[in-house]
């Protein structure tokens, strides 16, 4: 999640929106995927529209720059396109995001002689294991063949009580 942020209940197929802002002449929306961000491979699209109208701007040229809030990190600089986005309406980016922590996350946007930047901080969480990932599988299978353990038993049992019968 974004710092400073509410939690969104809307965002695009891919992800949260991270800042919605007015910036000169557009509106950038910045969209962060997975939720929440964890080490490792990021998606980062951006929306560019026209400011007045909302149209979305097709032609603007989106550079995207991470910076790790802590003394001495070098910056991520990357350039979003629209070829590398499912949804050819925004700009995207995948980005290898290393340690966890908190980043300040910079869209600069550039159409003809006009540029305008948006800024949010993200919170990078470290990356899930493997175990926990799959936690839930692991629980279904366990009562899966918890019960059909029992099942068996208690059939085993049932059968051994009907042979003793007179």
């Amino acid at each position: 999640m974004c710092a400073g942020e509410s939690p969104v209940a809307w965002g695009h197929h891919g992800g949260e929106v991270c800042s919605m802002e007015s910036a000169g002449p557009f509106l950038i929306t910045i969209f962060t995927d997975p939720t929440p961000l964890r080490t490792g491979p990021v998606d980062i699209s951006v929306l560019v529209q026209e400011g007045n109208s909302g149209q979305p701007l097709l032609d603007a040229i989106v550079t995207v720059r991470l910076q790790e809030q802590k003394p001495g990190k070098s910056p991520i600089l990357v350039r979003a396109t629209r070829q590398s986005s499912a949804n050819k309406l925004l700009y995207s980016t995948l980005v290898d995001l290393s340690t966890p922590g908190w980043w300040g996350l910079q869209v600069n946007v550039e159409q003809q002689a006009v540029s305008a930047q948006a800024v949010c901080t993200v919170m990078v969480t470290p990356a899930r294991s493997w175990i926990f990932s799959f936690w839930l599988y692991l629980t279904l299978f366990s009562v899966i063949f918890g019960a059909a353990g029992l099942r068996y038993r208690f059939g085993q049992h049932r059968k051994s009580l009907l042979l003793r019968q007179p």
